[in-house]
């Protein structure tokens, strides 16, 4: 196997627990940009060779077996320790998440930017291996979720599970508002506000509180996840795309899409055509 496997799971705009977005094997992490940030968690697992992960300017060594974390909006880069060693090679498999489920677990077992990686878990690389390579359009949401929290699982340590119910509920609110209307083009801080009645410094905070991500951030990815299952389904026009998405300025709509994947929504669709995607 020397291509990576990634997987869009469909995304469900009514649920308000846990997100999972992509299932994905990657086995070239050299080729990725050197540093890397992104609007959601991802939990990852080393399946072979050695790397270095670092975040917050600290370096982290990586193993086979160990998990380790990255954080919305936290600038990062990952890296094979040996990259000319093709058989030393930093290979993992991750699923990345949001919501409001996945921030309380989070808080919940103590994970931070400044403990991000956990070692020991090599016995779960055969279960993570078979759970990517046999997960179909249909099952990948529950197959990627049950890796997740099975695998989240093993880090809980504490039983408490505090919650601030006001803002967790109006960060639901808001979330949803988000899901069901971001198509529109209009949609804006200012328009969620007018909505739920709510200043913008109030809307703000409590939205980056309770999932890590400010609301612009969480609209795009919305967005780009959207563009993306467009790609997956055949669609190929950027600019209809970019209009079914809620982007007006479909120039705009490709920094945004290149700024999240790499590379622009037309080199994206080639690669969709062509199967390296």
């Amino acid at each position: 196997m020397t291509d990576n496997i990634c997987k869009f799971v469909p995304y469900d705009h009514h649920d308000e627990t846990i997100h999972t977005l992509y299932f994905v094997y990657e086995q070239n992490f050299d080729a990725l940009p050197p540093v890397q940030m992104v609007s959601f968690y991802k939990l990852c697992i080393v399946v072979s060779g050695k790397g270095v992960y670092t975040i917050h300017e600290k370096e982290h060594s990586l193993k086979e077996g160990d998990i380790f974390f990255v954080f919305p909006s936290v600038s990062h880069s990952i890296r094979s320790e040996n990259p000319e060693n093709e058989d030393e090679r930093l290979q993992c498999i991750y699923v990345s998440y949001l919501g409001i489920r996945a921030n309380q677990i989070m808080e919940k077992i103590k994970v931070s930017v400044s403990s991000p990686v956990y070692s020991g878990f090599s016995g779960l690389i055969p279960f993570w291996k078979e759970a990517i390579l046999h997960a179909t359009k249909g099952s990948l949401d529950l197959i990627s979720e049950s890796v997740l929290l099975y695998t989240l699982s093993f880090l809980c340590n504490d039983d408490s599970d505090k919650e601030d119910t006001k803002g967790s509920n109006i960060s639901q609110r808001i979330k949803k508002y988000i899901d069901e209307n971001f198509a529109d083009p209009d949609l804006s801080l200012d328009a969620i506000c007018e909505h739920l009645h709510y200043n913008r410094k109030y809307i703000s905070s409590v939205f980056k509180k309770h999932f890590k991500v400010g609301i612009n951030e969480y609209l795009n990815s919305v967005r780009i996840h959207e563009a993306c299952v467009l790609i997956d389904d055949k669609m190929t026009s950027v600019k209809n795309i970019a209009a079914k998405c809620g982007y007006s300025d479909q120039y705009y709509f490709s920094r945004v899409f290149k700024k999240h994947h790499g590379v622009s929504p037309r080199e994206y669709i080639i690669g969709e055509k062509e199967g390296k995607i």
